[in-house]
């Protein structure tokens, strides 16, 4: 069994309630509701914050993909529309 340690909390009476009526309708002790209530709630945060980050992550590779773009067209424009030149056999490239 995961050790456990004894916590002391405040909570405002109306969700005490809500708490002790719901462990109640599961057949639950108190603490085993508020335990799986903070984990679901742990849980969430952190896919939140995932997900957060990993926007950020495909803004910032969208933007260097459109810069990167922007740049082979600008290239690929300045060489198509250069002067072809004569190779020494007189054809052109």
């Amino acid at each position: 069994m995961t050790p456990v340690k004894k916590v002391t909390i405040s909570l405002p009476t109306e969700i005490l309630q809500v708490v002790d009526e719901y462990a109640r309708s599961e057949d639950q002790s108190r603490s085993f509701v508020i335990k799986e209530a903070i984990e679901s709630y742990l849980k969430e945060e952190v896919e939140r914050r995932t997900v957060a980050e990993a926007a950020q992550i495909y803004a910032q590779i969208e933007k260097s993909d459109r810069q990167l773009s922007e740049e082979f067209l600008s290239i690929s424009s300045e060489t198509l529309s250069s002067p072809k030149r004569k190779d020494r056999d007189g054809s052109t490239s």
